[in-house]
């Protein structure tokens, strides 16, 4: 496979290309009492963003998008990739949800993850979920996609304890392997697991942080 090499390397990668690591701490008194935790993950919208060159799309696009948009040759970069994420049920908030649940359960066994607000001391949220293919390199068309996620841990009293971010892309780019918008879409199953990869990456980024903030 053409960028089969791209998937070697990705927690290599990680080091140098994902993260805003929160340098809060959260003192014990800000986590007094708080024992269930209840997720707020139902109202986060994924947000799409693009920053590469136009381009003129080509009639094999609509191979990738099928007739999910009324114009491919009007369409937008924006309305090709919120169409590509529908065709191919790629769910970020979901996957991010499920291992934003699995990430706090394992780093921070303090806490239950319980199911009902009524339940819960606390409240954490994703706050925001993004998914950008952006360019590296203004002399190519090449793009990368980028996951960046923001959390935030309230206490139901309405205390603000943490907020923090996490950006990650695994994908480098270079002039043999580097692909523009159009040959993302083109190869589905590549796209899936890089962007599902990042948002994983993301999320287990963003629950390190905060894991790493409480202080024993």
């Amino acid at each position: 496979m053409k960028f089969s090499v791209s998937l070697i390397f990705p927690m290599v990668s990680l080091l140098f290309l994902a993260g805003c690591a929160s340098q809060q701490r959260i003192s014990g008194e800000a986590l007094s009492g708080v024992e269930g935790v209840y997720l707020i993950t139902e109202h986060t919208s994924p947000k799409i963003g693009y920053t590469g060159p136009s381009l003129a799309w080509g009639a094999a696009i609509g191979g990738a998008i099928g007739g999910l948009l009324a114009s491919q040759d009007d369409a937008s970069e924006l309305e090709i990739i919120e169409a590509f994420l529908e065709q191919q049920e790629i769910d970020l908030t979901g996957q991010a949800n499920r291992e934003l649940a699995a990430g706090l359960r394992a780093q921070t066994p303090r806490f239950e993850i319980v199911e009902s607000y009524q339940d819960s001391d606390a409240r954490f949220f994703l706050d925001s979920l993004k998914l950008s293919f952006v360019s590296s390199n203004p002399l190519t068309t090449s793009v990368m996609p980028t996951v960046e996620i923001k959390g935030s841990f309230l206490r139901n009293d309405g205390a603000s304890v943490w907020e923090g971010s996490h950006q990650t892309n695994i994908y480098t780019i270079s002039t043999e392997d580097g692909r523009n918008l159009e040959e993302w879409m083109l190869e589905p199953e590549f796209a899936r697991q890089i962007i599902e990869q990042s948002v994983s990456i993301a999320v287990d980024g963003l629950v390190s942080d905060f894991a790493a903030s409480i202080e024993n």
